[in-house]
């Protein structure tokens, strides 16, 4: 038999690249979903073939925000926590966002998808400075709401009954 250098050389690489691919980043999410401005808190896990005497630096990506940390030797999990004012894009019922973890001692990473739900505003109060009024006569309406997202702008339309529509815009906040 003869002894093919070339060969043997590319099945080590192989064997040696099948034994590194076994490690990556487990990513999980408490709680998820979440409703807009809440937090949630992602678990990062090493996990696989990993070199266990070296530090090891993660990321994460929130899709608004990239965290990092370096764990001790030895050490293969490590949490973060981060707060989602809005789900972004606004005027949409929910959005998923794809969260990314890297680890320079594994050969892949890891990802989750969390859903941000939006929260309907509230009415909290509806007010007419008039119940009664003669025709040609102005009436003034307050109305008072909240959203639990700071950053939520809204469109009010207001239909008065006679045909008439008043369309109002209010920034995040001046409300």
């Amino acid at each position: 038999t003869s002894f093919d250098p070339v060969g043997s050389f590319s099945q080590m690489m192989f064997l040696d690249d099948v034994r590194f691919t076994e490690s990556y980043v487990k990513v999980d999410l408490n709680p998820s979903p979440i409703d807009e401005n809440s937090s949630v808190t992602a678990t990062l896990t090493l996990v696989g073939a990993l070199d266990l005497s070296k530090a090891t630096a993660v990321t994460l990506d929130w899709g608004d925000q990239v965290v990092s940390a370096t764990l001790p030797a030895g050490q293969l999990t490590t949490t973060f926590t981060h707060l989602y004012r809005d789900d972004n894009p606004s005027f949409t019922p929910q959005d998923t966002i794809g969260l990314v973890a890297t680890s320079n001692n594994t050969v892949a990473g890891g990802k989750a998808d969390l859903t941000v739900r939006n929260v309907v505003p509230k009415i909290e109060s509806l007010l007419l400075d008039q119940v009664e009024i003669d025709e040609g006569d102005t009436v003034q309406l307050e109305a008072m709401f909240s959203d639990r997202s700071p950053q939520d702008r809204f469109d009010v339309e207001i239909l008065w009954g006679d045909g008439t529509v008043t369309n109002l815009s209010k920034a995040a906040g001046d409300y």
